[in-house]
């Protein structure tokens, strides 16, 4: 991975890692970047820059001290986590998560206790993955106690020392195993490690819809998300926190266009990454129904995306609507105004499940679609047939659906007339 040494140097020189390596120089500490920047620094899968990498350190100094030692220094420090030996170095917009040295103490898959340690290959061997177990320091030398250089370099995703042992720790890393498969498709998970996250997926009941939700929403926003939705299928997780079985139309890894998975196709995995989880869970799923009724128990939605899934199964149960509905032909604006926040969903739904052709310009339409702005109001009908109640709705309606079918030419006299 020579050519990514300069990948690397620009890592360690990143302004706030540079300071953070100064002051440990400065104060004899050893501190190293450790995780995810310098596994992408090697790998050459991220661009360096100053608002996208992500500053994790480890330091052998017990985290109270080095906060007292760095706010002397002129450093902003926040006590995030220090029951964890966690602080946050903030510099401008920048930040820094540094972290003492520590093992486990117990653990039970969902919460651990930990202890402090000097030992560097003991805080390594606490991780869950080779490659994320990769130190720099501040001279650019690389430390690798887990042998993540090597499974880096030949796409390996290995969990660090007995997989089952480091499941048993911390049952997310099932979820967050497919996570990294998805984030990163050059990777590989042998399949020794594939079978230990088999025997623990039903694990996943004990965690937090948070913890769930988090990792679900990264699998389905990754570049491999064709490979991680047949992985998720393959692993029994969509029957466990789903409720229903992925569709068999996206488990395929066929090449042939007549029987790949539509996720196979580039344009129309760029738009699924994009739906958001309501709409990404109600286009995958067998059987929407079943999903609405398990997904509150497993997944944290916010309003707007109960919402979502609400009006996304509604439209799915109406068999009538797509044809009632078309959005391929001349008249897709008419569609996409009855619609409403649904048409983009309806117009993946249909290219996926064989209603539609996809194209990428008419879905852009359909995104971008400004609806406009009927001319009628309640207040209007009220004035003109003088009703109240539930007929104004009734009346105001009807037509509105007059005003969409004339392409929204009509005028509010027209309507009123």
């Amino acid at each position: 991975m020579a050519e990514h040494h300069a990948a690397l140097s620009a890592l360690r020189t990143h302004p706030l890692a540079n300071r953070l390596f100064a002051f440990g120089r400065e104060h004899n500490l050893d501190i190293r970047l450790v995780g995810g920047a310098v596994r992408n620094a090697l790998a050459g899968w991220a661009s360096l820059t100053n608002n996208t990498i992500d500053l994790d350190f480890a330091v052998n100094l017990p985290a109270e001290t080095f906060m007292a030692l760095a706010e002397d220094a002129g450093f902003s420090v926040i006590p995030t986590g220090l029951a964890h030996g966690t602080v946050t170095v903030l510099d401008g917009t920048d930040k820094a998560e540094v972290t003492q040295l520590r093992y486990d103490l117990d653990t039970d898959g969902r919460h651990a206790e930990i202890g402090f340690t000097d030992d560097w290959a003991e805080d390594a061997n606490r991780r869950d993955f080779s490659i994320n177990a990769i130190y720099l320091d501040g001279d650019g030398q690389l430390f690798d106690p887990a042998g993540g250089i090597a499974d880096l370099a030949a796409g390996r995703l290995c969990f660090i020392g007995d997989a089952d042992r480091r499941l048993e720790e911390d049952y997310l890393r099932v979820l967050r195993a497919v996570r990294f498969l998805s984030e990163y498709p050059e990777l590989d998970m042998p399949s020794e490690d594939l079978a230990a996250i088999r025997r623990h997926t039903q694990k996943l009941v004990s965690l937090s819809s948070e913890r769930k939700t988090s990792e679900l929403v990264r699998i389905f926003s990754g570049a491999g998300v064709d490979r991680a939705v047949r992985l998720l299928h393959s692993l029994s997780i969509d029957r466990l926190i789903f409720g229903a079985s992925i569709s068999d139309t996206f488990l395929s890894d066929d090449t042939s266009p007549q029987t790949a998975s539509p996720l196979s196709n580039s344009l129309i995995a760029g738009w699924f990454t994009q739906a958001g989880l309501a709409s990404q869970l109600a286009l995958l799923v067998s059987d929407p129904d079943r999903l609405a009724q398990t997904l509150p128990m497993h997944f944290s939605l916010s309003r707007k995306q109960q919402r979502a899934l609400v009006a996304n199964i509604g439209y799915l149960s109406d068999d009538a609507s797509a044809a009632a509905l078309p959005l391929d032909g001349d008249d897709w604006q008419k569609s996409c105004f009855r619609l409403a926040n649904i048409a983009s969903f309806a117009y993946l739904h249909g290219c996926i499940y064989g209603t539609y052709q996809f194209h990428d310009s008419r879905m852009r339409q359909i995104v971008h679609f400004v609806p406009p702005i009927c001319p009628i109001s309640g207040q209007d009908v009220i004035m003109r047939y003088r009703v109240n109640g539930r007929e104004v709705g009734v009346i105001l309606d009807r037509l509105t659906n007059e005003w969409v079918d004339s392409g929204f030419s009509l005028s509010k006299s027209e309507l009123l007339s």
